[in-house]
């Protein structure tokens, strides 16, 4: 009687843990196709920010927004055609 119980339990474990090393398998494929998906995201996401950055150097009235949220433009808004004050016509 207590060696049909241990067989029993024997191939219980044994098909607990075949189950679960699928459920790992499975849980592994789905981590690995989320991580694939969050690279994507985090490139379009740079893409974004870079694109942003960008408009905010064109456009100086842009910079606070982007102050709001920590982006900072690299550089300072392209300056505006000047006349040197020696050739003005008058």
């Amino acid at each position: 009687m207590i060696g049909t119980v241990l067989v029993l339990l024997l191939i219980v474990s044994g098909t607990f843990s075949v189950f679960l090393y699928y459920q790992v398998r499975i849980a592994n494929r789905e981590l690995e196709a989320g991580r694939q998906q969050l690279n994507k995201i985090e490139t379009q996401q740079q893409q974004i920010i870079q694109r942003m950055t960008d408009f905010g150097r064109i456009h100086a009235d842009f910079a606070p927004i982007l102050a709001k949220y920590g982006i900072t433009a690299t550089s300072a808004a392209p300056a505006t055609a000047t006349i040197p004050a020696g050739t003005q016509k008058k």
